[in-house]
């Protein structure tokens, strides 16, 4: 190693050698991030999986039933939106002052 430094060193091209250095590093980051990132995202699927297979035997009876037919669940906000609805028919009105300030 220190022969290849000394080579580099006599020709006078350390930024070279400093910038294959610096690109090998990038490279094997690179590389090491990604390989970590796969098993990130493998773990991830696996619990996904384990969880779709625990919902499927212990689902909730209250919203599924053991012949696989589903119960209409509540609306999560106060007021259900209807497909009849126009757009920011939920919004509160607001009313305008007939004097102006």
């Amino acid at each position: 190693m220190s022969d290849l430094v000394n080579h580099f060193a006599h020709r006078g091209d350390l930024a070279h050698l400093a910038l294959f250095l610096w690109a090998s590093w990038s490279t094997a980051l690179l590389i090491f991030s990604l390989r970590e990132l796969t098993g990130a995202m493998r773990r991830f699927d696996d619990f996904v999986r384990e969880l779709a297979r625990f919902n499927e035997r212990f689902g909730n009876s209250r919203f599924g039933n053991s012949d696989g037919k589903t119960e209409q669940r509540p609306a999560r906000h106060s007021r259900a939106v209807r497909a009849e609805d126009g757009p920011g028919e939920d919004l509160p009105r607001v009313r305008r002052s007939s004097r102006a300030h």
